[in-house]
């Protein structure tokens, strides 16, 4: 199955605010958004509020009706730089985050499932993590589930899934395991919360837009990240919630050439395995 090819996309640009001067850019994109987007900024409202100078918001609406200027301007303070863009027609997760990033020019990206809420301030210990280690080229924290319980704290590849796997999903937030309360790296960090060097993000070419509508393109990106010599960190201080699900997307006719595709590239080549070595050994 070819790439899409999406030159007919058109980019409509629907808010421009501020100077994007701001350390990261954090970067949505919205699909059957309109109910959580509002949630989302919302949560971040106290991040924007005592650290004005540490984000931009950036927001793109992949071929959906939804107006976001009204929420941006009702729940992100006027001295947070924003950008909006509404895109011509659905093209997916990984073309629509592509599209957010190359809005904003701020060292950090951020990237962030419209689903998601703020525990707390959840990008200063990721933006502290990258900081403190010049040879790691992204993080993410401890991700809850609406009801409290873990959603991800990092994945490991499961051959019987074909897929990695969120470790210890599902069981109690203060389990009382190394794996979820202390730092450390992992090969793979879901894209729902994922801050990454937009050097490295760039020097990856950004998601691969070969996977269609959503799925592995976040695991791909990870494992080209760790093929280019790069530490993905877990940072146990960055906690938020994933609400998981809200576009529809989540069992859609793309998602078995995605794991195809992913398994072609980096199971059949001994990559995975040799990435999660490479990690078990540098930890030891």
């Amino acid at each position: 199955m070819p790439a899409p090819d999406f030159d007919d996309v058109l980019v409509e640009p629907l808010l421009e605010r501020g100077a994007m001067d701001g350390k990261v850019d954090v970067v949505i994109p919205c699909y059957r958004a309109e109910r959580h987007l509002p949630l989302l900024l919302k949560s971040m409202n106290a991040i924007f509020t005592a650290t004005p100078e540490l984000c931009n918001v950036i927001v793109v609406i992949d071929g959906d009706d939804y107006e976001p200027e009204e929420t941006i301007l009702a729940h992100v303070p006027e001295n947070v730089s924003a950008r909006a863009a509404k895109l011509s027609k659905n093209t997916g997760y990984a073309h629509a985050s592509n599209v957010g990033t190359e809005l904003g020019r701020a060292p950090y990206i951020l990237l962030l499932n419209a689903d998601v809420q703020a525990r707390d301030d959840f990008v200063t210990p990721l933006v502290e993590a990258l900081e403190s280690n010049p040879e790691a080229a992204a993080a993410g924290g401890l991700i809850l589930d609406p009801r409290g319980r873990i959603h991800s704290c990092g994945s490991e590849y499961n051959p019987a899934s074909l897929c990695y796997d969120h470790v210890h999903r599902d069981c109690p937030a203060d389990l009382d395991d190394p794996y979820v309360r202390e730092p450390g790296e992992r090969d793979m960090l879901t894209a729902a919360v994922f801050l990454v060097r937009r050097r490295d993000f760039e020097d990856a070419g950004g998601f691969d837009e070969a996977y269609v509508q959503a799925y592995f393109e976040d695991t791909d990106l990870c494992m080209k990240l760790r093929h280019a010599g790069k530490k993905i960190l877990y940072v146990p201080a960055s906690i938020s919630m994933h609400e998981c699900g809200h576009s529809g997307v989540s069992s859609h006719k793309f998602y078995a050439h995605n794991r195809d595709l992913f398994h072609r590239r980096w199971v059949e080549t001994g990559l995975v395995y040799k990435f999660a070595e490479e990690r078990r050994t540098s930890e030891a």
